[in-house]
C-alpha cells in the first residue's frame, strides 16, 4: 500500500480526535523526513535489494572472530526485524478487513520500514520507535480484532523481534558512548 492511499485511509477515521491527528501529523512528518545515507548507490536500491545486501553482508560478518563474541547482534536483530516488518505487512495489506486498527498498524509499520531502510550501516539508525511501535501493537491486541491480529498478522513474532532489536540498540549505544569516552 502506497503512503498516499493509507493517508486517505487514515485521515477518515481521524475525525475530531486531537490525539490522532496529532498522531497522524507525526507519521506523515517521519515518512516523509529525508535523512539518508551519503551513498547514493544505496538510496537508489529497492527495499528488496537492500535487505538481500544485509543477508549478504550478515552472511560474511559470521565468519569473523567479532560475530562469535557477539559485536553484529544488533546489526542481525535489524535484520530479523525487518523480515518480521515485511511478513506482518504483507498480511496486513491482503487482509479484506479494513478498519482503523488495520490501517493504523499498516502506517506505523510503513514509516518504521521507512526508517529502517535509510542507511547501509544500521547503527546509523537513531530511534527503532519502540515506544511508539509497542503502544500501536497493544492498542491491536487489546481490540476487537485481537484474534484476527494474533493468527492472522504475524503481528506477536514482529513484537519480539522489535523487542530484541530494541535491547541490543540500548546495548550498541550504550557501548559507542563508553568506547567514546
Amino acid at each position: 500500500m502506497d503512503w498516499k492511499t493509507i493517508q486517505e485511509n487514515y485521515s477518515h477515521h481521524v475525525g475530531t480526535y486531537k490525539n490522532l491527528k496529532d498522531e497522524f501529523l507525526w507519521l506523515d512528518y517521519e515518512y516523509h523526513f529525508d535523512e539518508k545515507d551519503i551513498d547514493e548507490n544505496w538510496n537508489s536500491k529497492s527495499s528488496k535489494d537492500k535487505q538481500l545486501e544485509r543477508i549478504y553482508r550478515s552472511k560474511s560478518s559470521k565468519k569473523t572472530e567479532g560475530f562469535k563474541l557477539g559485536l553484529f547482534a544488533y546489526e542481525e536483530s535489524i535484520l530479523d526485524l525487518i523480515e518480521a516488518l515485511f511478513v506482518t505487512l504483507n498480511c496486513l495489506e491482503k487482509t479484506k478487513r479494513k478498519n482503523f486498527q488495520i490501517i493504523r498498524l499498516i502506517a506505523h509499520l510503513s514509516v518504521e520500514h521507512k526508517n529502517l531502510n535509510r542507511f547501509r550501516d544500521s547503527r546509523k539508525i537513531s530511534s527503532l520507535y519502540y515506544d511508539k511501535m509497542k503502544y500501536i501493537i497493544y492498542e491491536c491486541l487489546n481490540s476487537e480484532l485481537e484474534t484476527f491480529f494474533i493468527k492472522k498478522t504475524n503481528l506477536l513474532y514482529f513484537e519480539s523481534k522489535l523487542e530484541i532489536a530494541q535491547l541490543n540498540f540500548k546495548n550498541t549505544t550504550l557501548i559507542n558512548n563508553v568506547s567514546k569516552s
